[in-house]
């Protein structure tokens, strides 16, 4: 037996005798079988003083009622570290009257030391538990928090765990109940969540971020609760917010001096961007006689009303699908056809240009005269992209290029004009007139059309 085994016997006359004890009393109190049973009043002089009388009081209960009892103190005995010793015993009477107990003496040092252990580590993980910066909890599955510690508490805006208990937050105070069911589910599905983002109401009426690592309870028969960390994650929420909007504001900015085809290489990395485009319309339209103009008014009337004019051609580019290249002064570079190539470039050019004069008879200068257009159409190959690392600007180069731009210079106040190239593909649909031969530096004598209108679709069908 793991124990002493003793039989103990308490006579009418108050007198006590052992008629039997097993022989490990040695190993227990340091003391053999007779020699215990020579000085049974060693009992209780070798129980810890602290703990003799209580052993005494359980004694005397127990032989007054005739009840079991079952008592755990410390022994002194002959042993170097006083053992801790549980003493279970049952008592009964005998035809004589004597009070006979049956019981066994167990060394429980090692449980102790155990108990001990556990104490201490539960006190070291109860620090952990209070003291920890991230939020630790055991909630239900239906959001009530069983179990927090004082920083989450602190997350919510509760100025202790008992109070975010007591307060009994339906789906942990999440904003969305979808969002808390799609937390339940990932739960059910894989038994743990890792960084589940969510927003929750703070006690403050504000809304914070928070992230939660979580496992359904390694205790919970049903699954019905779960335990796990959570971080507030606010801050970084608010920072990335930031970051994106600022990314945002960055692409918009490139977005309104560059494509976004161009745009989205730039992302991918450094160097120079060009594309060859084999058709596209290439136009350019001057403000005829600003230079006096400007001479005569203040700059800042001056800017403002280019600003005006130059906007209004920007929405109308827009409408009419070019690509918006520069301004140069007051003159307005364009093109259509790329960067996204299309059969019918030529046409939108034309509209464009046409739609440009329209909305020049909209403004006046400063002596009540209207302004006029000079604008030029010329139709080619391009090459376009960007070059450089600062202060990208998307551009066209190439023969096509200087042609329309030599069209506009060498052209007539309110007039359009188109080289042949342009003319063959505007003429089944557009009025133009031939102007005749002109000389273009670089390319001699050239023959050249003026674009005067669209022609009425009906009209062309009749005849």
């Amino acid at each position: 037996m793991p124990g002493v085994i003793y039989r103990a016997v308490l006579h009418p006359d108050g007198n006590v005798s052992m008629p039997y004890i097993s022989p490990r009393t040695e190993e227990i109190f340091g003391l053999s079988p007779s020699e215990f049973m020579q000085h049974l009043e060693w009992i209780f002089d070798l129980a810890h003083p602290e703990d003799r009388a209580t052993l005494t009081q359980k004694v005397n209960l127990s032989a007054a009622t005739l009840t079991p009892f079952e008592h755990e103190y410390r022994a002194i005995g002959l042993m170097s570290e006083p053992p801790w010793v549980r003493l279970i015993s049952a008592p009964h009477r005998d035809a004589n009257g004597n009070i006979i107990w049956d019981g066994i003496i167990i060394n429980i040092n090692n449980e102790k030391r155990v108990e001990a252990d556990l104490r201490a580590a539960e006190a070291k993980y109860r620090g952990i538990f209070e003291n920890a910066l991230e939020g630790i909890f055991l909630a239900t599955l239906d959001g009530h928090y069983l179990s927090a510690n004082p920083a989450l508490a602190h997350i919510y805006g509760y100025h202790s765990p008992q109070t975010l208990q007591a307060a009994r937050l339906p789906q942990m105070g999440f904003i969305s109940p979808e969002r808390y069911s799609e937390l339940c589910h990932q739960l059910r599905q894989r038994g743990a969540i890792a960084n589940f983002e969510a927003q929750i109401h703070h006690l403050d009426g504000s809304t914070i971020w928070i992230s939660i690592n979580a496992r359904l309870s390694s205790d919970s028969k049903d699954d019905s609760t779960y335990e796990g960390i959570v971080q507030d994650i606010t801050e970084r929420k608010l920072t990335e917010a930031a970051l994106h909007q600022e990314r945002q504001r960055s692409e918009q900015l490139l977005l309104n001096v560059l494509p976004q085809v161009i745009v989205q290489q730039l992302k991918l990395g450094p160097g120079a961007i060009a594309t060859r485009y084999e058709a596209v319309t290439i136009l350019f339209a001057d403000i005829v006689d600003f230079t006096s103009l400007a001479a005569r008014i203040p700059a800042t009337e001056l800017v403002a009303l280019l600003n005006d004019i130059f906007s209004r051609f920007d929405i109308l580019a827009e409408q009419y699908g070019l690509e918006k290249i520069k301004t140069i002064g007051d003159a307005y570079m364009a093109v259509a056809g790329l960067p996204t190539s299309c059969f019918d470039h030529a046409q939108r050019a034309a509209d464009l240009a046409l739609a440009f004069q329209r909305e020049m008879g909209q403004f006046q200068r400063d002596d009540g005269t209207p302004f006029r257009l000079r604008i030029g159409l010329n139709t080619g190959a391009a090459i376009a992209g960007v070059i450089g690392i600062k202060k990208f600007i998307y551009d066209l180069w190439g023969d096509a290029v200087n042609i329309a731009s030599r069209m506009e210079s060498h052209g007539l106040a309110d007039s359009i004009q188109v080289t042949e190239t342009t003319y063959t593909l505007l003429q089944d649909a557009y009025h133009l007139e031939p102007r005749g031969t002109i000389s273009v530096k670089g390319k001699g004598k050239m023959s050249t059309y003026l674009l005067l209108g669209k022609r009425d679709p009906a009209a062309s069908k009749t005849g």
